[in-house]
């Protein structure tokens, strides 16, 4: 239920949020919890405060997954949130796997930039040294596909959701199929199949598996012990979390289901990596302190890049006023979503993982962010449904748009006497009577107001935005 409009405005403009005031607390508090399922070191008022949140987030949101939040080297907040499996009702622990999507990239560049140090190649080299019969390889450099510049294609995928166990070499034939969208170097877009060709050459230049080499010289090295390059559905894991989404159910209303499945092994160097909340902030630790590569090498890997906002090594470059610059990076897969973002100046890390795709886990590192730079934040609220007359609200069946973009519309939709909206293809989404024309959904935090007539007060996450109705 992400609307266009927050997808585009990740710090976006708030209206009438409501507000939570950041207090510091005079007392000293002291806990007991399972060592599995949450560690509190040093309680304070920003651990007490992230907590509250992220349970608020649970109950309202459907958040499940793990939060790890650091400064200066020391473990601020490792907590464990809702369900691993939704079927089962096992809970997530701290130390629950999850698939981590894109995260994978940034260990491909990172072996990338390994073995340009260990002089096997050089990021200037031509795609034609690894793969002579590529169209264009002579173009193509490895620069160019690490920084999404190369122009092939972004997805090699004709099928999102690919079930079937594809060759490499399949995989490699099928890319060079699709047409170029740019003069190699002339241009950015973000490329899964420039990754998958990266693994290619991480293979053929050291003579291992991309799995095997990311276990000698990224997961070992880190201290990763739980993490793996390749997810493989047909092996057994201990403690892997379930993939989770909201999807049409038997009766085409918005159902919380299991995610549709996806052979991940096919995604390799792109998005086939596993972790946990613990093993990537070891991962972080490890780049910061230069352990995986050699200074100028990391320099080199974080450095943002003239006219992007990514690093060569995949990382998002950004800046806020409160906490000041940070690399950002995330992942989605089939299910799951992770971010990883450190605020560099202020030595801030903070890593969200969840087994519930449409929980926006981008939502949570931006409001922990929020919390250790003194901001104050928005709080979710339960609500209560209060039984009403559909009759009553027909009138407000239709299509609602944005006043400066004709793209960016939901519909109000009655069926079965029942209230729904229904945006951006998602399935229906049912709504519940909190008070007099306002409305709520259980599964989202989302909150529509049409006590003004003709338009819609569209509250997601806290941000506000008014929609007004077409005639």
């Amino acid at each position: 239920m992400l609307h266009s409009k927050y997808i585009r405005t990740l710090y976006s403009r708030t209206h009438k949020m409501k507000k939570f005031a950041i207090i510091i607390l005079l007392l000293l508090v002291s806990c007991k919890a399972d060592k599995k399922d949450s560690i509190s070191i040093g309680i304070n008022s920003s651990d007490l405060i992230i907590n509250e949140y992220l349970e608020l987030r649970e109950q309202v949101a459907s958040y499940s997954g793990t939060v790890l939040v650091a400064q200066k080297d020391s473990i601020l907040h490792l907590k464990a949130y809702g369900m691993a499996d939704r079927t089962t009702k096992d809970l997530n622990k701290i130390d629950t796997k999850f698939k981590v999507g894109s995260i994978t990239k940034t260990f491909t560049a990172l072996a990338i930039l390994q073995l340009q140090e260990k002089n096997k190649l050089s990021i200037e080299n031509t795609l034609s040294e690894y793969i002579a019969d590529f169209p264009n390889a002579e173009k193509i450099k490895i620069k160019h596909l690490l920084t999404h510049s190369s122009g092939i294609h972004g997805q090699w995928r004709d099928d999102w959701h690919e079930k079937r166990r594809l060759r490499f070499e399949s995989i490699i034939k099928k890319i060079s199929k699709k047409p170029m969208l740019f003069e190699p170097g002339q241009g950015e877009e973000y490329s899964n199949s420039g990754y998958a060709l990266l693994a290619y050459i991480i293979e053929k230049v050291s003579g291992m598996t991309y799995e095997a080499y990311c276990e000698k010289y990224i997961f070992k090295p880190a201290n990763m012990n739980n993490s793996g390059a390749i997810f493989y559905p047909e092996k057994e894991y201990n403690n892997f979390a379930t993939g989770h989404e909201y999807a049409p159910g038997l009766d085409g209303y918005n159902t919380n289901l299991k995610a549709e499945f996806v052979y991940t092994p096919n995604l390799k160097g792109q998005a086939s990596a596993y972790s946990t909340v613990e093993d990537l902030y070891n991962y972080s630790l490890a780049l910061k302190n230069n352990e995986l590569l050699n200074k100028s090498s990391m320099e080199l890997l974080m450095a943002k890049l003239p006219n992007s906002d990514f690093s060569l090594g995949n990382w998002y470059n950004g800046e806020t006023k409160t906490n000041g610059p940070y690399f950002y990076f995330s992942g989605v897969s089939n299910g799951f979503e992770s971010v990883i973002i450190r605020y560099t100046d202020k030595d801030i890390t903070i890593i969200a993982l969840n087994n519930h795709q449409n929980s926006d886990v981008y939502a949570i590192t931006r409001t922990v962010g929020k919390i250790l730079g003194g901001q104050e934040i928005y709080l979710p609220s339960l609500r209560t449904a209060t039984h009403f007359d559909i009759s009553k609200y027909r009138n407000l069946e239709g299509i609602y748009a944005y006043p400066d973009d004709s793209d960016d519309f939901f519909e109000i939709v009655i069926d079965n006497k029942r209230l729904f909206i229904l945006s951006n293809a998602d399935p229906l989404e049912e709504l519940f009577l909190e008070s007099h024309n306002k409305f709520f959904s259980e599964n989202y935090d989302l909150q529509l107001d049409f006590s003004l007539e003709g338009e819609c007060e569209y509250i997601y996450n806290g941000d506000d935005y008014i929609y007004l109705k077409k005639e």
